[in-house]
């Protein structure tokens, strides 16, 4: 569960031939990206409850080339209560951008 001094864990899947990832997380307190070979990252929790919005394309540096491109709406379980404590990790594919939550539609 998500409170104002915890943190939730996003992770991720791209194509094979990846080797890099860009990915940002952002909406309400929230704003953070990652951009390098890991598959997931640490976001700390908005300090309201609502949702993130998560955008991430995978990449190859060597070919200069971009695979997949996905965007989704993730609502972090909040918990109001102070005391830290853990959130499951939120898992989606760049290749699929359809996710456990309801995605957005991507220009």
């Amino acid at each position: 569960m998500c409170n104002r001094d915890s943190h939730f864990t996003i992770s991720w899947s791209g194509s094979e031939n990846a080797t890099g990832y860009d990915v940002s997380v952002f909406g309400g307190s929230v704003s953070q990206e990652y951009r390098g070979p890991s598959t997931s990252m640490t976001v700390a929790c908005p300090r309201v409850s609502g949702s993130v919005q998560v955008q991430g394309f995978a990449f190859n540096k060597d070919e200069e080339s971009e695979y997949s491109y996905a965007t989704l709406t993730y609502s972090p379980p909040m918990d109001e209560q102070p005391e830290p404590s853990s959130t499951p990790a939120q898992s989606f594919n760049l290749d699929n951008p359809s996710a456990p939550d309801s995605p957005t539609a991507t220009p």
